[in-house]
């Protein structure tokens, strides 16, 4: 699908190196892993966006899917 898709791309981009905008790579890549249900992967990806983030509005967004990923994955579990 569509999701499989911008993962690969994502992926490949930030494997390969150039990618201007790390931090943002990071956060679509995890909100497409979120969509997957892949939580631990969107965790993982949402931890490297905040890393590479250089302006304090983009951590905070970070920030923000990565409590999103942990209400989701804490449902997932419970349910």
């Amino acid at each position: 699908g569509e999701w499989d898709k911008a993962i690969e791309t994502v992926r490949r981009g930030l494997a390969k190196g150039g990618v201007k905008r790390v931090d943002d790579a990071n956060l679509l890549l995890g909100a497409a892993l979120v969509e997957k249900g892949l939580y631990g992967e969107a965790g993982q990806a949402f931890a490297a966006a905040a890393a590479a983030a250089t302006d304090p509005y983009m951590k905070r967004v970070a920030g923000l899917w990565t409590a999103v990923v942990g209400r989701k994955a804490g449902g997932a579990a419970a349910g």
